[in-house]
């Protein structure tokens, strides 16, 4: 005890109190997490939200933030996270992060230092089922692309009726067809028997439309001038032999004939990449596509698959997981006889409704079509 003046400023110390528990499990909790931050490649937030946090502990824990920040000093300090790389020359992938948990090879190729560097991720195994199942999907991501490169690009397999899986996990330094080609033909260098019956990619309709000014914003707030620019992918469930038909139709309705000059950038797009160009005589140029290549009409009578929509709602999902190792438990999953791989219920309601519609097509009636 100590008395200055005439007032007690200090008393003797309590020490029959009972401990607070919450506050000592709460440590432990955080020591775990800290530990996990250290010696594994998970994502911060996969490491705290994967944490079974007792309810009578939650209040004492520190909140998320705090307990990121402790994380991230604890990796930087360790060096278990490499600083980001100002160039393509600059990336070098540490040897933790070129292989999946189980210790299987995921760095499945790299081009090496350069302004064009293609790098690969993926696994023998997700290889082995490409080679067996021949319809893909392929579509890429800006979202999760580190800012050297142009994108993330994803190619997906089907493996049954609505099941697609994620097979390769490319960084692309552009967008430009050569490097698509480098792409696919690099894939076919490392397995020789890789021979897709089918790659389902989209139009890019709306990156055109978000090029013009004031158009994007007209489409997402107007919703009878976004259903008529949706007519012109919607040409792709069209009778093939109807297609170029139903397009001259559409760009001699009313509707486009009042917008042509705003909408000639995607018009003229969709024209010269999907159905060729008139030119001389009146005779159309070859497309970069043709028309047989791109068409769902007959797929999409048997209700087969028709659009990367459930393939873009993955890119969201891994936006926030990046984990190899999720996908191959749910593969396993689905092989021991366990379907834990689905399309979400909206796109399957989707691809109903398209059946009925292509299944009820009317060539005298394109544009209700």
């Amino acid at each position: 005890m100590i008395i200055k003046s005439e007032y007690i400023t200090k008393g003797p110390s309590d020490h029959s109190h009972v401990a607070d528990a919450s506050k000592l499990h709460a440590r432990i909790e955080v020591a775990n997490i800290k530990n996990k931050a250290n010696h594994t490649q998970q994502l911060l937030q996969q490491i705290i939200s994967a944490t079974q946090i007792p309810a009578g502990v939650v209040g004492a824990m520190p909140s998320g933030s705090s307990i990121k920040n402790t994380l991230r000093r604890i990796r930087k300090r360790n060096d278990c996270v490499p600083t980001d790389p100002k160039s393509l020359f600059d990336l070098d992938i540490p040897e933790q992060f070129r292989k999946t948990k189980d210790g299987a090879q995921f760095l499945l190729h790299d081009s090496g230092p350069s302004n064009n560097r293609i790098i690969i991720f993926s696994t023998r195994d997700n290889l082995d089922i490409m080679d067996n199942y021949s319809d893909w999907f392929a579509d890429g991501t800006l979202k999760t692309s580190p800012l050297i490169f142009s994108q993330v690009y994803t190619i997906h397999v089907l493996i049954k009726e609505n099941i697609i899986i994620p097979t390769i996990y490319a960084l692309l330094p552009n967008k430009t067809e050569e490097t698509y080609i480098r792409l696919l033909t690099t894939l076919k260098e490392i397995k020789p028997n890789l021979n897709p019956k089918s790659i389902m990619t989209d139009f890019f309709i709306w990156r055109h439309i978000q090029q013009i000014q004031g158009l994007s914003t007209k489409y997402k707030l107007d919703p009878n001038f976004a259903l008529h620019i949706r007519m012109i992918s919607a040409l792709a469930f069209v009778p093939p032999n109807n297609v170029i038909l139903a397009f001259e139709e559409l760009l001699d309705s009313p509707f486009f004939c009042e917008n042509e000059e705003f909408l000639n950038p995607p018009t003229n797009y969709f024209e010269d990449t999907w159905i060729g160009r008139r030119g001389r005589k009146n005779v159309r140029k070859s497309p970069c596509f043709d028309i047989i290549i791109w068409n769902c009409y007959e797929i999409s009578k048997c209700q087969g698959a028709k659009t990367n929509n459930s393939i873009e709602g993955w890119h969201r999902g891994f936006s926030s997981l990046l984990q190899q190792n999720v996908e191959e438990i749910k593969y396993e999953q689905y092989q021991s006889g366990i379907n834990n791989i689905r399309n979400t219920k909206k796109y399957k309601d989707s691809a109903g409704r398209i059946q009925k519609l292509v299944n009820g097509y009317d060539e005298n009636d394109k544009l209700i079509f």
